[in-house]
């Protein structure tokens, strides 16, 4: 299953809890990890675990004992195994449910370097039932296809290409579908082809269809050929070449959907990169009912989600459908706009406060400024506000806070805070950003800290492609950075001090994970992205 980049995360900070930093070496160090993770959905659905009861533990062929399992949140249970793990080594296993009930199926993974990833379902026994349909109506017009003598299946990844079971027919229509069972998050990729005959493929010369498999039961209908007159064709192209440099998207880890009026404003419409360009593309057929609900609206999405869509706050994009007689119906932008050659305001992201929400301590506001054209940060502009409510809708400026810090009044007792920041350009036709806010999840006055746990309390710049700051809580001892393999890259240590300026050098552009230590057990996670 294609990991998520928050899983990898995820990972990351449960190793570096568990593997024991050494002294610095001249050379980078490497782990030898191997991470299990379970879906027990459909079994706590189906009766057979209860998570208030039942344990779950990896029964090893050799080489470990029974090792239980713990819950990771969303019906899913984990084991990170960091010590004992040899490189090269084939382990097999199988789960099982306290002592009685095991699985059917064996499973093995080979260790390599770095986060060895092994995700599954219980059994293999996904919750996810993939119809894949196929409308045949207008084939059968044109001559090209006889119910009565011919069938048409599907070929694709879930098969290995070679081809499913006949299409059994619906009824007595012109729709024909097959049944698969598939790991929810994966990506089906398929074609539709008449008799087993590769020469009879829909779609020659175009690309496949494709399918971002849910967790639950779907039927997924195309019209053989993409031929259906009462459904326009339109093509979505999506430019994340600016998302991927400053490493907002990940080509490895992440999706881009498009979602709208016409599709319920979200369906599985995925766009894929076909030309390896970091242009993401997909070709939709809209309902010709949509001709009289002009225009449609739409926009693009990161992970299928509404958190991560693009144009935050902003109204959607707009298109107005014609017949494809006066041309193709497309659509082409930038992600969010964000097109290097076009002069665009600048934005504050990564917003934060930082401090103890007590009587006379000091508040600070982070942030990470990003200008799209490459314009350094002027004078941004700053201001607090007090709140009666954790939701900031009615708030309060406070006069005399306009600079990044604030040190709490007795004002401020009890109320919520808010921190503002406007991002101002150091020059440029667009040198003022919108107005970004966050808001203290807890009044002033609670006793210790409220939402900053996290040992590192600051890491500027972010993205850097020079030297980096880390603050911590107290006095930091040891800097350590991976990259997505989970292989250390850059340690730094004796710093024995709260501000540690570092410079990994020349490591590859890209995402990385940064792990600080404290004098004792204390230590803290932070990602940054180098460019």
């Amino acid at each position: 299953m294609k990991k998520s980049l928050l899983s990898i995360f995820a990972a990351l900070i449960l190793v570096t809890m568990l593997f024991v930093p050494s002294k610095a070496k001249a050379s980078a160090d490497t782990v030898f990890v191997l991470s299990l993770e379970v879906n027990m959905t459909k079994a706590i659905r189906s009766g057979i675990f209860d998570p208030t009861l039942d344990r779950l533990y990896a029964v090893f062929d050799s080489g470990f004992s029974d090792q239980q399992l713990v819950a990771s949140g969303s019906s899913k249970y984990t084991l990170l195994l960091s010590q004992g793990v040899d490189s090269g080594a084939v382990y097999h296993f199988r789960f099982r449910i306290n002592n009685f009930l095991t699985e059917t199926v064996s499973r093995q993974v080979r260790i390599q370097q770095g986060i060895n990833n092994y995700y599954c379902w219980w059994n293999n026994d996904y919750l996810n039932y993939t119809w894949f349909q196929v409308d045949m109506s207008y084939m059968v017009q044109q001559h090209v296809f006889r119910p009565d003598t011919d069938y048409v299946d599907v070929v694709g990844n879930m098969n290995n290409f070679q081809g499913s079971p006949q299409c059994s027919r619906i009824g007595a229509s012109y729709r024909y579908q097959v049944l698969y069972n598939l790991e929810p998050g994966t990506t089906a990729v398929f074609k539709f082809r008449i008799n087993g005959d590769t020469s009879r493929m829909e779609l020659k010369g175009k690309p496949n269809r494709y399918l971002l498999v849910p967790d639950s039961v779907i039927h997924s209908l195309s019209w053989f050929n993409n031929y259906n007159p009462s459904r326009i064709p339109m093509t979505f192209y999506c430019n994340m070449k600016y998302m991927t440099r400053s490493g907002h998207f990940s080509r490895q880890y992440d999706h881009v959907d498009v979602a709208g009026s016409f599709n319920g404003n979200g369906a599985y419409d995925i766009l894929y990169d076909d030309n390896k360009d970091s242009i993401y593309t997909s070709t939709i057929l809209i309902d010709t009912g949509y001709y009289h609900q002009n225009p449609i609206t739409f926009k693009y999405r990161i992970n299928s989600s509404w958190g991560t869509a693009e144009l935050q706050g902003q109204p959607p994009r707009t298109y107005i459908l014609h017949d494809t007689v006066s041309g193709r119906n497309i659509d082409s932008s930038w992600f969010n706009n964000w097109n290097p050659a076009n002069p665009t305001a600048p934005i504050a992201y990564n917003v934060f406060i930082q401090g103890q929400y007590i009587f006379k301590d000091v508040l600070t506001g982070v942030y990470s400024y990003q200008n799209i054209n490459g314009i350094r940060e002027g004078v941004s502009r700053y201001q607090w506000y007090r709140s009666q409510d954790s939701l900031g809708i009615n708030i309060t400026p406070i006069d005399t806070a306009t600079k990044i810090t604030y040190t709490i009044d007795t004002l401020s007792i009890h109320l919520w805070l808010v921190f503002e920041v406007v991002p101002v350009a150091a020059s440029g036709d667009s040198a003022v950003g919108r107005p970004v806010r966050v808001i203290t999840k807890t009044p002033v006055g609670n006793v210790g800290l409220a939402d900053q746990t996290n040992f590192i309390t600051l890491v500027y710049p972010n993205p850097s492609n020079s030297v980096v700051v880390v603050e911590g809580l107290t006095e930091i001892r040891r800097i350590e950075l991976y990259d997505l393999t989970g292989r250390i890259v850059f340690i730094k240590d004796d710093i024995n001090s709260r501000r540690a300026l570092i410079n990994p050098g020349n490591i590859t552009p890209g995402i990385y994970f940064l792990k600080a230590y404290g004098r004792s057990s204390e230590n803290g996670w932070a990602r940054i992205v180098r460019q």
